[in-house]
């Protein structure tokens, strides 16, 4: 378990000696090393002692040790430790990233794509992303080399990071604020609702029937997560009745080699479904150019019903035409989801 707070002094010492015992029995690299000849040999004998009182402690003790630090951090698995960054405003990739360079020390794009299973041009997005959060640091060396940035510094980063968006959230609530005043911008008067839809329950629940009322257009920026859910969950029948009907469904979506079969799917019931490259997670849906759902947290770690996100709905014509515009702009960028599985099918699976 991620230790939460700072070790007393005492439970260093413990750590310390517990690491020269798993040293002796040849278990992960020595922290020794830099101590000097008597110190060395007191550890030694406290691990002696340790050894004879817990057994094989090689064999026993699972966890994972991460050196190189103010203090040390020690866990029982990589989830635990993601999960904690990810509560520091990273997503699950840059998490995993970061935690990979943290363990593993420096590293150049290609050797990361192998290790995380998956293309070069990801991680070469989540690089530039943590190096922009300020936990990876560039060398001027070619090739590039990425190293991760000592984790308290890190971490300051991240919270000086969110720091920064707050204030300019409140910046614009303030500028948002002022317009309304003026009526420069105002909800229209034919608004009926506006809630924040909270699980994939709830998404799926109001999904069905809307997709099923839907009487001309459907206008979807959506990862691929989403695609899956609606496939599973029959919204996709009710998407093929409405293009049945005469109704068109435009989609964009980032492709990806894995999500290659559920854009096929999609395509073979006659959706128009275009690859954006530029694509970071942004999720909003328009029916018929008036009720509009605006993902603010869609952080899909697995596909459940219980799993959380937050979405705004709001049956409001003004704000569709603002999410309308937005959508044609993309749309104008991406090219045809076709081509980008054919270019993937060409490149093949990511290295294994």
């Amino acid at each position: 378990m991620l230790r939460a707070e700072w070790p007393t002094a005492q439970e260093v010492v413990d750590l310390i000696v517990t690491l020269a015992a798993l040293h002796r029995k040849g278990c992960g690299p020595s922290i020794l090393g830099t101590m000097d000849a008597e110190r060395k040999a007191r550890y030694l004998e406290r691990s002696d002692t340790y050894l004879t009182k817990h057994g094989n402690v090689a064999q026993s003790n699972k966890a994972t040790f991460i050196y190189g630090l103010p203090h040390l951090v020690m866990m029982e698995d990589e989830a635990e430790f993601t999960t904690r960054l990810i509560s520091f405003g990273l997503n699950e990739k840059e998490a995993q990233l970061y935690l990979h360079l943290l363990r593993y020390g420096p590293k150049t794009p290609s050797p990361l794509a192998k290790s995380l299973k998956t293309y070069r041009e990801d991680v070469h997005r989540t690089l530039t992303s943590l190096i922009e959060k300020g936990m990876v640091r560039p060398s001027l060396d070619s090739p590039t080399i990425y190293a991760a940035v000592e984790l308290d510094a890190a971490l300051n980063a991240a919270v000086k990071q969110q720091e920064s968006e707050l204030l300019e959230m409140e910046a614009r609530k303030r500028e948002l604020q002022e317009l309304a005043i003026q009526e420069r911008f105002r909800p229209s008067d034919e608004v009926t609702t506006f809630k924040i839809i909270k699980s994939i329950k709830e998404l799926v629940g109001l999904s069905t029937p809307l997709a099923a009322a839907a009487k001309n257009e459907i206008i979807l920026v959506t990862p691929e997560e989403i695609i899956t859910i609606a496939s599973l969950f029959g919204i996709l029948e009710e998407v093929k009745s409405l293009i049945g009907r005469g109704g068109s469904f435009r989609m964009l979506t980032d492709v990806s080699y894995g999500g290659i079969e559920s854009t096929k799917e999609a395509l073979d019931i006659g959706e128009d479904v275009r690859h954006l490259d530029s694509y970071q997670g942004v999720y909003f849906a328009v029916v018929d150019r008036k009720v509009c759902l605006h993902g603010i947290n869609m952080d899909i770690k697995h596909i459940s019903l219980s799993q959380p996100l937050a979405i705004l709905y709001a049956d409001d014509p003004t704000y569709a035409e603002y999410l309308i515009a937005t959508f044609e702009m993309l749309w104008q960028q991406a090219v045809p989801a076709a081509q980008r599985i054919e270019e993937l099918q060409k490149q093949g699976p990511p290295p294994a």
